[in-house]
C-alpha cells in the first residue's frame, strides 16, 4: 500500500507534457499498477496529470509560499499528503523512544560517575568534565527525558 502511495506521488509530483496521459489498472490479483500505454482487454481508468507552472523566486521577498487550498487537491494527492504526515510522525516516535532510551542511560552516567569524559569535537580527544558541567548536563538530559519519555 505505501508504494502505491509513493507511486502516486512520484507520479502527480513528475513533470509531464500535456497530451501525456497516464493510465490506472487493476490486475486479477487486486494489484493496482500505472502505465503510460493503455493495456489492451483491461478496464482502465485515466488519471489526470496536473503541469506546475515555474515561479520565480525573489531573495528579498520573505513571503511564506501559500499552501494548495484543499478543494484544489486530488484525492490522490490527499492520500499522498495524509500518509507522509503518518509516516513522519511514525518515524518522529521511533526516534524520541531512542532519543529516550539515551537520555536515561545518560542521566544514570552522569548520577552515579564521579568522573565523565566527553569528545572535544575541536580536536577529537577525551577531556573530563568538571562538577559545574555535570550539573549542567544532567539538567539538559532531565529536560530531554521528560519531553521524550512521553
Amino acid at each position: 500500500m505505501k508504494y502505491l502511495i509513493i507511486l502516486m506521488a512520484l507520479l502527480i509530483s513528475a513533470n509531464t507534457h500535456a497530451k501525456q496521459k497516464i493510465y490506472k489498472w487493476t490486475d486479477d490479483e487486486g494489484n493496482v499498477h500505472y502505465t503510460e500505454k493503455k493495456p489492451e482487454n483491461k478496464q482502465t481508468a485515466e488519471v489526470k496529470v496536473y503541469n506546475s507552472k515555474p515561479t520565480m523566486v525573489n531573495k528579498e521577498d520573505n513571503k511564506e509560499e501559500k499552501p494548495i487550498p484543499e478543494e484544489e487537491l486530488t484525492p490522490e494527492q490527499k492520500a499522498a499528503m495524509e500518509y507522509n504526515r503518518k509516516e513522519q510522525e511514525r518515524v518522529q516516535k521511533l526516534q524520541d523512544r531512542e532519543n529516550c532510551k539515551i537520555a536515561q542511560q545518560n542521566k544514570i552516567t552522569l548520577e552515579k560517575s564521579v568522573s565523565v569524559k566527553k569528545k572535544n569535537p575541536a580536536t577529537g580527544e577525551y577531556i573530563r568534565m568538571d562538577k559545574s558541567e555535570m550539573k549542567k548536563k544532567l539538567r539538559e538530559v532531565n529536560k530531554a527525558i521528560k519531553k521524550l519519555c512521553k
